[in-house]
């Protein structure tokens, strides 16, 4: 095993939607193993919606099939069933419950801590800001959630929230798009830290930084990656639409739930509601998840340190692997 190897013991796979970052590290993860370049191989996906039950259709948790199920604390994972090779932060979580950065943190630094001197683990997924978490935390990453003020704050209306927070921290309010102003739930949380940060409560603690990694990110042109995105999102609409019934039947998921902002659960909700037809809501779906893979995009242009290789390379297997050894 080669001194970089051991080296880096934490591999990123970024890129967009559809690029194939999952098959990429299912694949490094067994050939990792059988060349006997690790004893242990961690997967930990790092996508803010892959970590509800109930949607993983939905939100394209891919569990690979005859991996067993263990449920151990904090959160249950995946194992092979032949490999020493686990997968972390898919379908972990009540889709009523929240998941932050700050919880996706802690689960990394779990994860981090049984690392063995040969072991690696490969971060997986395209949610660019839970990356950007490990290597540069958020100053605001461990305020906790403040359940007093945030059961006042519910009560009150989105001008009075929107006000308050141009009160208490004009250029957070100024940095929100106009989704964001529209959302509730991320008002209060701008409030809620707004405040922390005036009382001085603030954890950042700079040893949780972690700039050893080798970051591989995966580049499909657009025309390719939109049919991509296209043919999966066909491939569960079906499926999707019974596993957003069974949610709002047993658990009466309301819109203001985390989990109800994952892509495709608006137009399902409505194609059930009898707004759109089938065929309408699979193509307003298709749009969105389109339009995510773009802002994903420009969000990758702006990062450092990436190493770019086409997701669509007959040799992207062997040149990844070459990185890491």
């Amino acid at each position: 095993m080669s001194k970089k190897f051991l080296k880096k013991q934490i591999i990123a796979i970024t890129g967009s939607t559809a690029t194939g970052k999952t098959k990429l590290a299912l694949a490094l993860a067994e050939q990792i193993i059988k060349n006997n370049h690790a004893q242990r191989v961690f997967l930990l996906s790092v996508d803010s919606r892959q970590v509800y039950q109930g949607l993983e259709i939905l939100t394209a948790a891919d569990i690979p099939h005859a991996w067993q199920v263990l449920k151990e604390k904090p959160y249950r994972y995946f194992t092979h069933p032949r490999l020493a090779i686990s997968l972390h932060g898919i379908s972990i979580i009540p889709i009523w419950q929240e998941w932050s950065p700050a919880h996706f943190q802690k689960l990394f630094l779990h994860i981090k801590e049984q690392l063995k001197k040969k072991d690696l683990l490969i971060l997986v997924g395209g949610s660019g800001f839970y990356h950007k978490q490990i290597s540069q935390p958020a100053e605001t990453l461990f305020i906790p959630p403040n359940q007093n003020l945030r059961q006042i704050l519910n009560k009150k209306s989105l001008g009075f929230l929107q006000e308050q927070l141009k009160q208490l921290d004009l250029e957070k309010f100024e940095t929100m798009n106009s989704s964001d102003l529209q959302n509730p739930r991320r008002l209060i949380r701008g409030i809620e830290v707004a405040k922390a940060k005036k009382r001085g409560e603030q954890e950042l603690n700079k040893k949780q930084k972690e700039n050893n990694i080798i970051n591989i990110h995966l580049d499909l042109n657009l025309k390719n990656q939109q049919e991509q995105i296209n043919r999966r999102v066909a491939e569960r609409f079906q499926d999707a639409i019974h596993e957003v019934r069974a949610a709002l039947n047993q658990f009466k998921l309301s819109p203001e739930l985390p989990a109800a902002s994952s892509i495709g659960f608006e137009e399902i909700c409505k194609h059930l509601d009898h707004q759109l037809s089938a065929k309408e809501a699979l193509m307003a779906w298709q749009r969105a998840e389109v339009q995510y893979s773009k802002r994903q995009s420009t969000w990758w242009k702006k990062a450092p340190g990436l190493i770019h290789l086409k997701a669509d390379d007959p040799q992207l297997l062997t040149k990844a692997l070459q990185l890491m050894l």
